[in-house]
């Protein structure tokens, strides 16, 4: 082979190395896992969160102070004219959104902000929720109501169960024909949800644990979904928001009202008369009633004291 063929051969076998390496980083691109979509709640600052309006297109960034409630928040953004140009039914809402499970809560308007997890803030108008989640309308007792579900045991796994809503929590029976003895969770800290996941009868809604899921050593007790009839769902769904609302309202009417009682009160220096620690025996009968059974005995024992006196200076 001459000098020439030799350096064409060679030119042709770096070409095709070439070619391979570049084919072998485009499938190793290819198949590399896709970067991680950033969470919506993810902070643009210190304090700051990013609440979506309307939909999930535009978004604000809002500075979280201390004790800043829903209503707060809705009052800024509607100072600031986020909300100009939006024409609908009901109020703005704060919605709560949850991604990673896919489902929402509407955030009742005097709870105080906390951490969305996976899936941030939105605000959206609503003719129901918000009226019905506004301070005027907490009940003066927790609601009650029970009747027949189907129960999510597993994924994709519905059972039929009787279900009460009282004693603010939601009680299951164990079996059928038996009372609802087993308490599924309290709602000092599970809320409802709406998902949006497929299910055997029209309404689902879920309860779901407002702490993290890393709180329970079982999985399956951070979570419950349930499904029935659009009408029946509506009555649970209402009810239980009302049960929750009930719960939250006492919690910060007994947290101002300890808050009020550890306040220093003023003292006063005041002058009281000397009073003898030891009441005058001759006396001692007169704190009882006239003719009660125990003036009568004090006054016979008395009596007695004063015979044994006597009998003693004479021996």
């Amino acid at each position: 082979m001459s000098g020439k063929a030799e350096k064409v051969a060679e030119l042709r076998r770096e070409r095709s190395l070439g070619g391979s390496s570049r084919l072998k980083k485009i499938e190793q691109q290819a198949s590399a896992p896709p970067p991680p979509v950033p969470s919506l709640a993810a902070s643009d600052g210190h304090g700051q969160i990013r609440v979506f309006i309307g939909d999930m297109q535009r978004y604000q960034s809002v500075t979280v102070t201390p004790g800043m409630t829903a209503s707060n928040l809705i009052s800024f953004l509607e100072s600031q004219g986020v909300f100009k140009g939006w024409v609908g039914l009901g109020q703005w809402v704060l919605f709560e959104q949850a991604q990673d499970l896919g489902m929402e809560r509407p955030i009742r308007p005097f709870e105080i902000l906390k951490p969305a997890g996976v899936g941030g803030f939105l605000v959206r108008m609503h003719d129901t929720f918000g009226l019905l989640l506004s301070s005027g309308r907490v009940p003066e007792a927790s609601p009650v109501l029970k009747g027949w579900v189907e129960w999510e045991l597993k994924k994709g796994k519905w059972n039929k169960k009787w279900l009460e809503l009282r004693e603010h929590g939601l009680w299951i029976a164990k079996k059928d024909g038996q009372a609802a003895s087993e308490l599924l969770c309290s709602l000092t800290s599970f809320d409802v949800y709406t998902p949006t996941q497929k299910a055997p009868k029209p309404y689902i809604f879920a309860l779901k644990s407002v702490d993290p899921v890393t709180y329970f050593e079982d999985k399956n007790d951070y979570m419950h979904t349930f499904c029935c009839k659009d009408e029946e769902g509506e009555a649970w769904v209402e009810s239980i928001l009302l049960a929750r609302s009930y719960i939250l309202h006492q919690e910060r009417h007994i947290l101002n009202s300890g808050q009020n009682e550890l306040k220093r009160r003023p003292t006063t220096a005041t002058t009281r008369p000397n009073k003898k620690l030891v009441a005058d025996s001759s006396h001692s009968n007169r704190v009882f009633a006239s003719g009660s059974l125990l003036r009568n005995a004090g006054a016979e024992l008395l009596r007695l004291r004063d015979d044994r006196s006597i009998n003693k200076l004479h021996a």
